[in-house]
């Protein structure tokens, strides 16, 4: 083979960073804003996509 048929493993690379700091960059950022909970207006947690409020430690709906 010559070097011009096969896949250059620099190109593979580069793409396969690009593509995993893309995804851990949008994984970063999915939850930016600020979620409210509707029962005490505080901050909520995200576990398991679902929503846990702060100061009652139950499961509750966001406001947006």
């Amino acid at each position: 083979m010559s070097k011009g048929e096969r896949m250059d493993y620099k190109l593979v690379l580069v793409a396969w960073a690009i593509f995993a700091s893309s995804v851990i960059y949008w994984d970063m950022h999915r939850y930016d804003d600020i979620l409210l909970s509707k029962c005490h207006e505080v901050k909520v947690k995200v576990y398991k996509d679902k929503y846990l409020c702060t100061k009652c430690e139950k499961w509750c709906e966001v406001k947006k």
